[in-house]
């Protein structure tokens, strides 16, 4: 009987210790929630600061929710840090730091491939080298931009081809926009005969292209003779059109080299045929 009213007796005693530590600890814990309750209130009105801000600098809105949603976490669990501290519980704090350290780093190795990509799909969101409809050429891949999203960028090929491509590739190597100006420069060589009377080639070549609806009027057409080829001396031509689509472009350059073939047909200038010497030793 003694035994068992000492035991309730200890547990009493432990109870109202517990009661007392949690009353002399009350005012940290109201200050504890009103920090958190605090946090959540600021968290909002970041986000929502960041969501009206954001499509200035970009008009990716899944990288506007992305960083909107990642300062909202980043106050909330300050938030909770602070109310930790308040409440005295240092340790538990630093724990929950080294936690969080030690998982980061074990995240980052297991999908750095995976992290790469998305923040290169962000720093695309941002500097904008390109949009949906744009024809580029990613040093790997040639056509136009499907979709663009935080991990790849899709581009439909010439061939009718769908290829996803990482955005941590395109950032990390050249790209060419095709689309970015509205002009492109049509450049072809050829070659005309030695004994042609080069003068007259230039003012061929130059008439033969001029005047054309395709070009652009403020442009000057180059032709250049460029070196003493085996069987010809070659010059280059260069001119600009209005247009930024492949398939026009293609079909401007085709028309292009046929005036240049009639006109040449027309003034006696021979294109020649690549002349090779056989030696027989009999």
């Amino acid at each position: 009987m003694f035994s068992i009213s000492v035991g309730l007796q200890t547990y009493v005693d432990k109870i109202s210790d517990w009661l007392r530590g949690l009353a002399a600890m009350a005012p940290n814990i109201i200050l504890a929630i009103i920090i958190i309750v605090l946090a959540i209130f600021i968290g909002k009105g970041v986000r929502k600061i960041a969501i009206s801000g954001l499509p200035r600098v970009s008009h990716n809105r899944a990288v506007h929710r992305l960083i909107a949603g990642t300062l909202y976490v980043i106050v909330i669990l300050a938030g909770i840090f602070l109310a930790l501290n308040v409440l005295n519980l240092d340790k538990t704090v630093t724990s929950l730091l080294a936690g969080v350290g030690i998982v980061g780093i074990a995240l980052g190795f297991a999908f750095q491939d995976i992290a790469s990509n998305f923040i290169a799909g962000i720093i695309l969101a941002v500097q904008k080298p390109f949009r949906v409809g744009d024809l580029i050429d990613t040093n790997t891949h040639f056509g136009k931009v499907q979709t663009i999203t935080l991990r790849t960028t899709t581009i439909r090929t010439n061939d009718g081809l769908d290829v996803l491509i990482p955005n941590a590739d395109i950032i990390g190597n050249p790209m060419v926009n095709f689309t970015k100006h509205d002009e492109r420069r049509i450049e072809f060589t050829v070659g005309v005969a030695y004994d042609s009377d080069l003068e007259k080639v230039r003012k061929v070549t130059e008439k033969s292209i001029e005047g054309s609806e395709e070009l652009l009027p403020d442009r000057d057409i180059d032709v250049f003779f460029t070196g003493f080829g085996d069987s010809s001396i070659d010059l280059i031509i260069r001119f600009w059109i209005p247009i930024s689509d492949q398939g026009e472009y293609l079909r401007v350059r085709s028309i292009m080299i046929q005036k240049l073939k009639k006109a040449y047909d027309a003034n006696d200038i021979t294109i020649p045929f690549p002349i090779r010497t056989i030696e027989m030793n009999t």
